[in-house]
């Protein structure tokens, strides 16, 4: 059986720094102990990170150099079958920003509510 790819990587977006992220790619052949799951990210391939038998990359400390596309791909190798292929796109986010309240006191400025 050729391979399937059964449950696809999803997009993603996360914020850097953030402890890790995973990217998930679930895929069938027949034979199933002949399958072979790969990454490329940017074209390029992806070696570390890999666990489940290469069907999960998890990315950890992400910065914004990780950001790109992420292709998984599901072959047979040595069978005519043509590999099936799969992609995600991983954004970062800047670290959130806290949110800060100033207070100005003007001495000698009296607002009115209301002045009739």
């Amino acid at each position: 059986m050729a391979p399937v790819i059964v449950v696809p990587p999803s997009n993603r977006s996360v914020v850097a720094g953030s402890s890790e992220t995973t990217l998930e790619c679930i895929a069938n052949a027949r034979p199933v102990e002949e399958l072979s799951v790969t990454w490329k990210r940017n074209g390029m391939r992806v070696t570390s990170g890999l666990h489940g038998f290469g069907r999960r990359l998890t990315i950890s400390n992400p910065t914004s150099s990780d950001t790109g596309v992420y292709v998984c791909e599901a072959a047979l190798p040595g069978s005519a079958f043509e590999p099936a292929r799969a992609k995600a796109f991983l954004s970062i986010i800047g670290p959130a920003a806290a949110a800060i309240t100033v207070i100005v006191a003007c001495p000698g400025v009296v607002a009115a509510a209301d002045e009739r």
